[in-house]
């Protein structure tokens, strides 16, 4: 009767453990997944914030290279050398 016992105890504790690993494997397979979801995830944000990045810069480009020159004071001067804005005032605040 002791030896039943025995292999009895024994049995729930192999039990046990094919359980306890058939549930580790089901988590760490959930978690890859996971993972990978994340990595593409963090992918398209980076894609994104660089694409706003670029769309919010051309336009702020061409709003404040005339207005530093106003600052500075260049545009005043290319108005009153030529009247309304030229060409050249215009490379001028296109190159800044």
């Amino acid at each position: 009767m002791v030896g039943g016992t025995g292999q009895i105890v024994l049995y729930r504790s192999q039990r046990e453990q094919v359980l306890n690993q058939v549930h580790l494997e089901q988590t760490q397979a959930s978690l890859e997944a996971a993972h990978a979801q994340l990595k593409a995830l963090d992918s398209f944000k980076s894609q994104l914030f660089a694409n706003i990045t670029h769309e919010f810069k051309t336009p702020l480009a061409m709003i404040l290279a005339p207005l530093e020159l106003i600052l500075q004071g260049e545009m005043a001067t290319c108005r009153r050398r030529t009247g309304p804005p030229s060409s050249r005032c215009s490379a001028a605040v296109s190159s800044s």
